[in-house]
């Protein structure tokens, strides 16, 4: 073999097995996010306050902070230190659908990922604690 088609295949081997590695990276523990089942939470049951949840699921792992007033949502911060892979505008989306609602229906926010349910999981983990 030619030394020029020889450094080819080493680059495709190459490009190859980092593709494997960052499919295999990325949708590790997408299994567990998806299988977990959201909690009920009825908020006639929360007391006003701040409440502090966390979703602990791989790269999915996020830290929110649920505010309740009145038996609704009305506001949800996500910690800065574990920001997972939200954006601020990707939460604000997410957020216009759950603040101010009395009865938030967790399966219909839009975009449902498993980025956004575990973005539930923390929340509805805030609730429960």
């Amino acid at each position: 073999m030619q030394k020029g088609f020889k450094i080819f295949l080493i680059i495709v081997l190459i490009v190859v097995l980092l593709g494997v590695f960052a499919y295999v990276g990325g949708t590790k523990n997408m299994d567990e996010v998806k299988a977990y089942v959201l909690p009920q939470i009825d908020l006639t049951t929360i007391e006003n306050g701040t409440y502090e949840g966390s979703c602990e699921i791989g790269r999915w792992a996020m830290d929110v902070k649920v505010t309740v007033k009145d038996h609704q949502f009305i506001n949800i911060i996500m910690s800065e230190d574990r920001l997972s892979n939200i954006t601020p505008e990707l939460a604000d989306t997410w957020n216009d659908e759950i603040l101010f609602i009395d009865d938030p229906s967790f399966d219909a926010i839009s975009g449902a990922t498993i980025t956004s349910k575990a973005y539930m999981i923390a929340i509805t983990n805030a609730l429960e604690e």
